[in-house]
Parts: C-alpha cells; sequence; structure tokens
C-alpha cells in the first residue's frame, strides 16, 4: 500500500504486547473524548492494523494487556467505558469468551453481548446489523460507550465475502458506528482485506467532511504494526489426493499416538473421508473404530457448522484440545480462523487461497521452542482450477443478473419490471442450487427486508479471482503431459503453483517430501506383492465386505505406485475399473 494510506511499524519478532509498547494508552479529556494529534498514542482518526502470525499474542495483548488498561482508565477517570472485541466464528467468540471468563454460552442467536466485568463485551461480526440502534445508543453516551473497537481476523471482510453477502455492509457499518472509538483490525493474514479496510476508513471520512473541502483528504494514514512471520518448526509434504495419505494417518495414530487436523472444503467431503479412511484402517487390520461390547469408541471425528450443539465439538472449543478418544479432526472452515488447538502434530490443508491455508494452518497452536509440526500441501491440477473458475462465472452471472433488474445496468430489451421478475423468479423461485447460492451472494436490509443488496467487496473479488485462476489454469496447461514424456513428468500438472504455495511458508519443493512421487519403485512393488498375495495363496474374495476390503486396498496401493486414474479423487476403483487398470 501507498505511504499515503499506511505507516507501516516493524516490530520484528517481538510478541505484539511488546511491539506495541504503550501506544495503545490513549489521552482523553474530561468528558472521555480521546484527545487527537497526540504523537505515539492511537487516536479514533487513525485506524490501526496489527499483522502479527497466529500465536504471536495478538489476543493476549487485547485480554491481558488493554481490557485491564481500560478497567484501570475507569477507576481513574470515574467513567464506564468499554471494549468491543469482535470475532467471526461462532466457536472463536466461545473461546475468548472462556478466556475472559464471562458468562456461560446459552448458544442462542448470534446478536448477543458476552461481558467481562464492567469493561469488555464479545460479539460476532453478523450481530453488528442487528444490533445498529443499540450501538448507536451505546456510542451517544459519553461515559460509558466504547473507546476500541477490536476486528479480530480482520480478514473475514474478504474471506468470508464470496458466500456471505453482509460483509461490506458490516465494514462499513464499524467504521460508520464507532468514529470516536479507536479501531484495531487484527490478523495473521491482512493480504486482501487490507487494501479494502483502507478504502472504507478513507471513502467515509470523506463523506463525513464533504462539505468541509479543506478537512476532506485529512485523514491520517493507518498504523500498521508489522510482525515477522517464522515457519521453521514446520516439515512440509506434498500429496496429490487425501487418499495418499491414508497408510500415514493408520499408522502415526495406532503406532505413534500422533494428532491430524485435516480440513475438508465441503461437508459431504469430510463425511466421506472419514468413512473412506475408518474403512481402509478396518482393511488393513489397524482399525480407527473400536468396539467393546455395546459401547464404540470412534479416533475420527469430523465437524461442520451444524457440529456447534456436539458436545464432543464444545468440548474442543472449550478446552482447546481434543478429546481424549479423538486423534484425527476432519473439518471444514468452521475452525478455520481463530480458534487454538493445542497438541496437534500433524496439519492436512486443501486449499488454493494463501489466505485460507495459513489460517488453517494457524489453528494448531506451537506450544515451544521444541514443538515442531508436519504439513501437509495439495497439488492441484486443471480440473479443480476449472471448476473454481466454473463457480466464479455463476456468481459473476448472478451479480449481472441482479443489476439487470435492478436498473443498475442500462437494459434496451426488455423492461425493468419484467426483468426484476425474472431475476426473483430463478433465484427465489426456481431450483434447490439457485435459492441456496441466492442466500450467500444477496442480503436483505433489515429496515426494509423486501429489498435486495449484494456484497461489493464480492463483486470486486470475483473480478479479480477470475482473472488469478485464469492465469493458474494456462500456466497448468502449459505443464500438462505432451507426447513422448515420461510417466513420471506427465503428473507434475500444478508443479509451478505447487512451489509457489511452498514459498508462502519459506519452504522449497523437494521431490523426497513429495508423497506422490517419492519413492515410486518401492510403491510399485508393494502393490504387485498385493495381487501376488492373492494369486500365489489362490485366495478366495468371499461377500460383499471382502470385495470392498481388496477394492479399496487394490485403489490405495494403485495411486500410491501409479497415480489416480479417476477424475473423481474419493472414489473406490470398481471391478471393470480394476480390470481395465490391470
Amino acid at each position: 500500500m501507498s505511504s499515503l494510506h499506511v505507516c507501516q511499524i516493524e516490530c520484528g519478532q517481538k510478541r505484539v504486547s511488546e511491539g506495541i509498547g504503550e501506544h495503545f494508552k490513549i489521552e482523553t479529556d474530561y468528558d472521555g473524548t480521546i484527545r487527537a494529534n497526540v504523537d505515539g498514542k492511537w487516536e479514533p482518526l487513525q485506524p490501526v492494523f496489527i499483522s502479527a502470525q497466529t500465536g504471536q499474542g495478538k489476543n493476549y495483548f487485547v485480554e491481558n494487556v488493554l481490557v485491564p488498561y481500560v478497567r484501570e482508565l475507569n477507576y481513574r477517570k470515574n467513567t464506564k467505558q468499554r471494549v468491543l472485541i469482535l470475532s467471526n466464528r461462532l466457536a472463536l467468540r466461545q473461546q475468548i469468551k472462556n478466556r475472559l471468563k464471562g458468562t456461560e454460552d446459552s448458544d442462542e442467536e448470534e446478536a448477543k453481548f458476552y461481558p467481562y466485568r464492567d469493561c469488555a463485551d464479545v460479539m460476532t461480526y453478523q450481530s453488528i446489523l442487528h444490533c445498529e440502534q443499540m450501538l448507536k445508543k451505546r456510542q451517544s453516551k459519553a461515559q460509558s460507550r466504547y473507546i476500541y473497537i477490536i476486528c479480530d481476523e480482520a480478514h473475514f471482510f474478504t474471506s468470508d465475502a464470496m458466500f456471505n453477502p453482509h460483509t461490506s455492509k458490516i465494514l462499513e457499518a464499524i467504521v460508520r458506528l464507532f468514529q470516536d472509538a479507536v479501531r484495531v483490525y487484527m490478523s495473521a493474514t491482512p493480504y486482501e482485506c487490507l487494501e479494502y479496510i483502507i478504502k472504507y476508513e478513507r471513502e467515509y471520512h470523506s463523506r463525513l467532511n464533504f462539505n468541509r473541502p479543506q478537512e476532506k483528504d485529512k485523514s491520517i494514514p493507518m498504523a500498521f504494526y508489522h510482525f515477522q512471520r517464522d515457519y521453521s518448526y514446520l516439515d512440509v509434504k506434498v500429496y496429490s489426493a487425501i487418499g495418499e495419505l491414508y497408510g500415514q494417518m493408520i499408522e502415526s495414530v495406532n503406532q505413534k499416538r500422533e494428532k491430524w487436523l485435516v480440513f475438508i472444503d465441503d461437508i459431504e467431503k469430510c463425511r466421506a473421508v472419514k468413512k473412506d479412511l475408518e474403512g481402509y484402517a478396518e482393511g488393513k487390520g489397524s482399525p480407527l473404530v473400536v468396539v467393546d461390547g455395546d459401547s464404540k469408541t470412534e479416533k475420527v471425528f469430523a465437524v461442520d457448522a451444524s457440529s456447534k450443539a456436539n458436545p464432543s465439538y464444545c468440548s474442543m472449543v472449550l478446552n482447546e484440545r481434543f478429546d481424549k478418544n479423538t486423534f484425527v479432526l476432519i473439518t471444514t472452515s468452521v475452525l478455520d480462523n481463530g480458534v487454538n488447538l493445542t497438541g496437534i502434530n500433524n496439519i492436512v490443508v486443501s486449499d488454493m487461497e494463501r489466505v485460507k491455508c495459513l489460517q488453517m494452518l494457524g489453528r494448531a497452536r506451537v506450544s515451544d521452542a521444541d514443538d515442531r509440526k508436519t504439513l501437509y500441501v495439495q497439488r492441484f491440477d486443471c480440473p479443480y482450477v476449472q471448476k473454481r473458475i466454473d463457480s466464479f462465472q455463476t456468481q459473476k452471472t448472478a451479480y449481472h443478473n441482479y443489476r439487470l433488474a435492478y436498473g443498475e445496468l442500462p437494459d434496451t430489451l426488455q423492461s425493468r419490471g419484467y426483468d426484476e421478475y425474472r431475476f426473483l423468479d430463478k433465484y427465489y423461485n426456481g431450483g434447490t442450487l439457485d435459492w441456496i447460492n441466492a442466500k450467500h451472494w444477496f442480503g436483505r436490509p433489515m429496515d426494509k427486508p423486501t429489498e435486495l443488496y449484494l456484497n461489493e467487496i464480492a463483486k470486486s473479488l470475483l473480478d479479480r479471482r477470475t482473472r488469478q485462476y485464469q492465469l493458474i489454469l494456462d500456466e497448468m496447461i502449459e505443464e500438462s503431459p505432451q507426447a513422448g514424456m515420461e510417466q513420471q513428468e506427465k503428473k507434475r500438472v500444478g508443479q509451478k503453483y505447487l512451489e509457489y504455495q511452498l514459498f508462502w511458508f519459506g519452504k522449497v519443493y523437494c521431490v523426497d517430501d513429495d508423497i506422490t512421487f517419492a519413492d515410486k519403485d518401492k510403491a510399485k512393488k508393494t502393490f504387485v506383492a498385493f495381487l501376488e498375495s492373492y494369486a500365489d495363496n489362490v485366495t478366495q474374495i468371499v461377500g460383499e465386505a471382502g470385495k470392498t476390503k481388496f477394492s479399496r486396498e487394490f485403489t490405495q496401493l494403485y495411486d500410491a505406485a501409479f497415480g489416480r486414474a479417476d477424475r473423481n479423487k474419493n472414489r473406490i476403483y470398481s471391478i471393470t475399473k480394476m480390470k481395465s487398470l490391470l
């Protein structure tokens, strides 16, 4: 960003509290107003961004330095001013509330405050739009208003924009409602969100001073505290399909008692991976489901957004660690922001976006200098990238139809009324998928629920990401197999983007760490030995259970030796498919 918009403060690898020093200690007037233009002190005119790696002490600073300071300030000034902490996930809000020792969560609706004694509240970003009037009333009381607004995991405004139609409205509301408070944005991944936060901050400042040209451009550049990242604790390995990891996962769980955190991009895949992993373990004679009489212990646990009422899930969030019988947690993005989990040895990520991968990694907290973790990064291919581009185009088409329907684009062929009817008929009366997508793409104002709006941040991101993914796809097409290539080289599609992904963590590619390609001769010999064990012993495959066991093991060993031979990466090969492969 331009130095006109950002004043960057380099903090090295210090802890956040040490890097910030006493800049947060504001100067106030007798009526509680925060003074402006005080050197080296935070103030409402200058938004603050804390960019630090997960585990570097952002939340510690807020909970153990800033909140006690406000309590002390209230005591000295005889005021009742507060800190408002905003989080982007229910699970994260729960962990913050637990650490602050607030009231018990009854898990009612999101629009609820969780107080910490007399000086802090915790709520979700989604609650802002529900509580605007109450927040306006609170801010009108100088002696008891919010003087610090903590926007935790601030990448929420962009990372959630594609499926949450409200993120732009929420960001605008924060800037508008809390102009008299110090707005502090925090994230380990500011790469996309920083631009939009600065844009909304400056635009509102300009509107505020529209009739005062001399004040219009006097907003102070954002104070950006930059803390260096350190991923030296990571050992990074590469895989192409989750099935390649099953054998290693089973061995590490049953022999080494290691913990795995596995991120999968949708609910159904989470469940499918859990089922396949347990089935593969059963076929190997090393089960991950232990049956003892009438009781059953599952070492694999799959969670998603609907799991918030599950006792095991709530226990993990509360205690910030796996339950004693859970060794593999398979989860969607419900856990990919801010939630702490300790004692994890292995993290599997399966997304192409930098922000998401770094946030997923950040869920496994490092306990000390000797705590090493293994990160598994996925290599992607052309069909995956094309599917992402297609989904972007579908969303762009919906936004275009919205702008036609509501007069934002000129349309000389059809009347506005007809277009609006057609839009509503497609996205709100039509197919199930259109209706589900519409919930994520279009929001309704709280005061005018019959109207619709789209997410301006998402609209901007769509154009950018479509171009980015098209460039990635073009690069992968260039890597695609050509006639005469060696078989080994034919499978290296996605190699260039993979090396870019490894750069995020300060790593370089090494074939020895590539599970897809490393030690192929050994994998081939293992596959042949598996076939020979049936042929030499004239072993019969009996019943459906026997067929399933053979098919699972055949699929896993074949993929390890020769690579995936089915576009569906989770499908077990059929008898017909196995014959054709042989």
